[in-house]
C-alpha cells in the first residue's frame, strides 16, 4: 500500500505541477549492499560460508521479478538528463513518465537459490558446494509452479525511452556478487 501511495503522489503532483515528475516501478534490487535480509543476499553469505541454502518450502514457488543496480543506476541517470534536457513533456498525462524496470523473467525462490548454488560452484571451481535443504514450517503452499507463468511486465516502454540497451539477468547479477565476495575474502 505504501507503494501505491507513494506512486499516486508522485502522480498527483506530475499532473498538477508545470515540472516533471517521473517514477520509476522496480524489482528486487541486486547488487553488493542489498539489504541483508534479501533471500538472495542470505543465500549467497550463507552459500560462501559452507551453509546450505534455506528456501521455504510454502514459498519456494513465490515468483520475483529482480533488477540489477547497474541497470537501475543507467535508468535514473537516463530519465533525469532527460528531464533536464527538457526531453520529457510536461504536457503528456503522468502515466506517460512511469516505467517499468524489472529484468522481464521472474525468478521462483527455489530457482533463486539454484542459481546461488550454481554460482558459488562455478566462481569457487568447486570448492564450496552448497546444498539446498527446503525448510518445511507446516504452512500450506502459498504458490504453486505455475504461478510465474502468470506474471508478464513490458519493460519496452522504459528500454526504448531511457536506451537502456539490454538489461542483465538475475543469473549474471548473482554470478557477479558471488565473484566479487569470494575475491573480497580472498583478500582478508
Amino acid at each position: 500500500m505504501a507503494k501505491i501511495a507513494q506512486e499516486s503522489i508522485v502522480r498527483f503532483y506530475d499532473e498538477m505541477s508545470e515540472k516533471v515528475f517521473g517514477i520509476v516501478r522496480m524489482g528486487t534490487v541486486l547488487g553488493e549492499g542489498m539489504p541483508e535480509k534479501t533471500a538472495a543476499n542470505i543465500f549467497i553469505t550463507n552459500g560462501l560460508r559452507g551453509k546450505p541454502l534455506t528456501p521455504f518450502k510454502h514459498s519456494m514457488f513465490r515468483p520475483m521479478l529482480y533488477v540489477d543496480i547497474g541497470d537501475v543506476c543507467r535508468a535514473y541517470e537516463s530519465l533525469a538528463r532527460k528531464i533536464l534536457n527538457g526531453e520529457v513533456s510536461e504536457s503528456c498525462n503522468s502515466l506517460a513518465h512511469i516505467f517499468n524496470l524489472y529484468y522481464p523473467e521472474p525468478v521462483t525462490i527455489l530457482e533463486l537459490a539454484e542459481m546461488v548454488r550454481d554460482a558459488i560452484l562455478k566462481c569457487s571451481d568447486g570448492r564450496i558446494k552448497p546444498e539446498i535443504k527446503l525448510v518445511d514450517t507446516g504452512q500450506p503452499s502459498m504458490f504453486s509452479e505455475e504461478d510465474k507463468k502468470l506474471i508478464r511486465v513490458d519493460v519496452s516502454k522504459a528500454m526504448n525511452f531511457l536506451k537502456l540497451g539490454s538489461l542483465k539477468s538475475p543469473r549474471e547479477s548473482i554470478e557477479e556478487i558471488v565473484k566479487i565476495r569470494i575475491r573480497r575474502k580472498a583478500r582478508s
